[in-house]
Parts: C-alpha cells; structure tokens; sequence
C-alpha cells in the first residue's frame, strides 16, 4: 500500500457476520466490529459496536447504521448478507479533520457450511466523492479493492487516483467489476477488503459486493440411464416373484 499522507485510520469491520448453517432458517447472524483510528503509531479511538439486523425473508439480513467519531470520521453502513455466501454492501465515510486520512475497512463472513470446488467468484465497485468543506477540490487516492475467501485475498478490482476540481465538486469512478472466475471454494469465510485516502473535509461513498458460489455438476445421462436400468431389474425381479 502506498504511503499515508497525514495519518493512519484503520477501520476493522470484522467477526461474525454469519454463524450457523448455511439454510436461512437456522443461521443466527452477528454483525460485530471494531474502529480503531490512529495518528501515526498513536490510537486517538477505538469503537467497537454490535449492530441489529433486519431479517428480509429471502435469506438475507440487513445490517444499517450511522456511527463514529463526529469530530474525526463519520461512518454510515447498509450492509445485506447471505450464507450462500454473499456480500454486499453500501457505505460512506467522512474525513471531519483538518488533513488528508487513510481508511482501512474490512468486513468478513463467515460462512456456516464449507463447500469445495467447482465454484465461482465475482465482485464489484463503484464510488463516488465530494468537496463536502467547498475547498475547491477533492481527492479520493491510493484506492485498494479485494476480495478475499478464507482470509486471503481472491480477487483485485484496480486500484487509482482520482480528483475532482471546483467548490462542492462530485467526483464518480465507473464501476468495476470482474467474475464469475473460477474458485476453489470455501472453507470458513469471504470478505471484502477497502483502502483509500480521502481529502481533509470530504466525503467517500461505495458500493460493493462480493460473492462465491458452488457449481452445481449435472449428474452425467450414463448416469441415469445407470439407475433406470437397476430399477427396470428390480421391477421385472418383483413381477416374477409374485
């Protein structure tokens, strides 16, 4: 990761979002996770939170909220998961300080039921960002997107600079996305990893998501052939018994 400007903010969304099965019915989500933001090698905050959810019906869970430190950082979150597993997620931060900071967020999923390949990944992102202070610009830099399956990193996105000019300038970057790729599957949980430098007084906001899949293999027609030939058998064997 390139160098920091003026500081450290690491941001650690992390735990359980999922524990549990992988059938919606009996899976207990728990979004759990901790801020801690940094000036250098020095922790001015730590935040820890654990957040409600709202069961959609479909498999999925919705976690939303606006928190943090007002007078350093502003985090607002709309975060939907489901134990296939899947990812997504829409969140903002603020840069409420009087210098450019560095952002490091991480959410993480563990996933009830493990499954091997054949699988498929894919991901995505979009952002925006503004000159909230009107200082004539604003600066989203140093942005660095994975995908991560069993802690590690699967998948990368790109990774950029952008700025924009003028009082309250809004600054988009098209979105990028990539999949479905093969996978190896997964064995206990995928996450989405973000970094970026933002602008002192501005805003960033993303949209993001990541999901792995199993491939359902089709039985070969052999196969079936196979097993209605063994029940043709067994059905002729009762026939002649009676």
């Amino acid at each position: 990761m390139p160098g920091y400007k003026n500081g450290l903010i690491g941001i650690v969304v992390a735990g359980a979002l999922f524990s549990g099965a992988a059938d919606a019915g009996t899976v207990t989500p728990s979004l759990n996770g901790s801020v801690v933001v940094s000036e250098g090698s020095t922790t001015n905050v730590n935040w820890t939170f654990n957040d409600t959810y709202t069961n959609n019906g479909d498999g999925t869970f919705t976690y939303q909220g606006v928190n943090g430190n007002q007078s350093v950082w502003a985090f607002e979150w709309d975060i939907t998961v489901n134990p296939d597993p899947l990812i997504s997620a829409m969140f903002a931060i603020t840069n409420n300080t009087a210098s450019t900071k560095h952002f490091d967020l991480l959410f993480t999923l563990p996933v009830g039921s493990p499954f091997g390949p054949p699988a498929v990944k894919s991901g995505s992102l979009a952002a925006s960002f503004q000159d909230l202070n009107n200082s004539g610009s604003a600066t989203l830099s140093n942005i660095d997107w994975n995908g991560r399956i069993d802690g590690s990193n699967a998948m990368s996105l790109f990774s950029g600079d952008f700025t924009c000019g003028g009082a309250g300038c809004i600054g988009n970057i098209f979105p990028a996305s990539d999949g479905p790729l093969s996978s190896s599957g997964v064995n206990t949980s995928i996450g989405i990893h973000l970094a970026f430098d933002l602008t002192a007084g501005d805003k960033a906001s993303f949209t993001t998501s990541f999901q792995v899949e199993p491939v359902v293999v089709p039985i070969p027609a052999a196969v079936w052939l196979f097993g209605s030939g063994l029940l043709g058998l067994a059905a002729l064997a009762r026939r002649r018994k009676s």
